[in-house]
């Protein structure tokens, strides 16, 4: 057996000192993982939660004894080839003919078993659902889940607690939110001004449907990054990164209260009179929520599928091109890896992210044997749930939404409207 080169991997791992963080820890050198070279890859064989047992096939009638066909001869094997010279280089890879299955439906339960008790119930309901597909738009109507995600459960994660109150606290007086309330509110005192000039009104009473809630009343937002959901670097991915990995934590209209002069204006050329007002609006009260999507959507062509790390029945380890390549993929910066030999890039990608991404690896922490069950992990990537959800007819994406906090402003948002008349009328 020819000697095959060890590439570092990553495992999580906790650590002793009470109230500390989970990090990765590195294995190389001879404690690396080895690629293994194999016509196998991710199991999809096992039913999904609810999905019919496929209906066999009928069995064929045995052949009537006169219509049996007499067996071909027997040919000879090859004559056997002299085999190549060795090489003093170590292989890359290690040929493995039947390495120990892992079907994708033992994703939730290794993800139980890591502790990721949310992401697991989320997997499960993707699996669970019917086949449907994002359409990359949340002004649409999608199926959604509202009970799995809390912010109090969120913001118990490494730096989400600080993009919140950056939201409350920054955000939502900054200009870009002043000048889109300014928008919202003028398009409603319009509206309400056509026929009475009480102008107060809370969206409580729109609450019941979350899409035209969010596209009604939502004026800010902040970014929450998967490296916010930990504790920063070398640290490892949480609950909440496994549920949700990048999303965005929203600011939404609770109550709004009006003040201002009403007067007329008199236009003596057209002898006509048109009623004005020239409110300030305050914001009193907001809705702060999280809302995401759980889909396996990637990127146009010619980016690449996103690497969700290596997996097997007991949880994940990810490579170190895998590392690279998700800061890359997050980043916006496209590898094109596994899509063209030749990559138009002056970076040299190959040296950055090791070919055998999209093989499994042999953690090999036995002291003898290999293949191992425990040892043996398999690459799974947004294609991966895509490629599953085609041959099962099922796999539901779908919008994750928090509870809808409401929040008083201990300094309501004060802004100007300018002057709004109602139509000219003949004095």
């Amino acid at each position: 057996m020819p000697d095959v080169k060890k590439v570092p991997h990553y495992e999580i791992k906790t650590s002793s000192i009470p109230f500390s963080l989970p990090k990765w820890k590195e294995y190389a050198g001879v404690n690396g993982c080895v690629p293994l070279n194999t016509p196998h890859g991710v199991c999809m064989d096992k039913l999904a939660p609810g999905e019919p047992k496929p209906l066999k096939p009928p069995e064929s009638k045995p052949a009537k004894p006169e219509a049996l066909k007499a067996p071909d001869p027997a040919t000879m094997p090859p004559p056997t080839q002299a085999s190549p010279r060795k090489s003093s280089e170590p292989a890359d890879a290690e040929d493995c003919e039947h390495p120990p299955p892992f079907d994708l439906l033992d994703v939730p339960e290794a993800m139980k078993r890591m502790k990721w008790p949310v992401a697991a119930r989320l997997a499960r309901r993707w699996f669970s659902g019917p086949k449907h597909v994002w359409d990359n738009s949340f002004k649409t109507d999608q199926p959604f889940d509202n009970a799995t995600v809390t912010l109090d459960w969120a913001l118990k994660f490494g730096k989400v607690k600080k993009r919140y109150d950056e939201l409350i606290s920054k955000n939502i007086y900054n200009e870009n939110a002043r000048a889109r309330l300014r928008d919202m509110l003028r398009h409603v005192v319009k509206e309400k001004f056509a026929s009475s000039v009480a102008f107060d009104f809370q969206t409580v009473g729109d609450k019941g449907n979350l899409v035209e809630f969010c596209r009604k009343w939502q004026f800010q937002l902040v970014n929450v990054s998967s490296l916010d959901t930990t504790g920063g670097l070398p640290y490892a991915p949480t609950d909440l990164t496994a549920a949700l990995a990048n999303f965005n934590i929203y600011a939404a209209i609770g109550r709004a209260e009006f003040s201002g002069d009403r007067y007329y204006k008199y236009d003596n050329h057209e002898k006509t009179k048109s009623y004005c007002i020239d409110l300030t609006a305050s914001i009193t009260h907001i809705y702060a929520y999280i809302k995401d999507s759980y889909s396996f959507n990637d990127e146009k062509s010619p980016s690449s599928s996103q690497y969700l790390g290596h997996w097997n029945k007991n949880g994940m380890v990810i490579t170190n091109g895998g590392r690279i390549r998700e800061l890359l993929y997050r980043g916006g910066v496209n590898s094109n890896l596994g899509n063209s030999i030749e990559v138009e890039s002056k970076i040299k990608w190959k040296y950055l992210i090791d070919d055998f991404l999209d093989k499994p690896i042999d953690t090999r922490k036995g002291l003898v044997k290999k293949f191992r069950s425990c040892d043996v992990y398999y690459p799974v990537f947004n294609k991966t749930y895509n490629d599953w959800r085609i041959k099962h007819n099922r796999g539901e994406d779908f919008v994750i939404y928090s509870e809808l906090r409401y929040l008083k402003l201990t300094n309501p948002i004060k802004l100007s409207l300018g002057e709004i008349c109602r139509s000219p009328e003949k004095i």
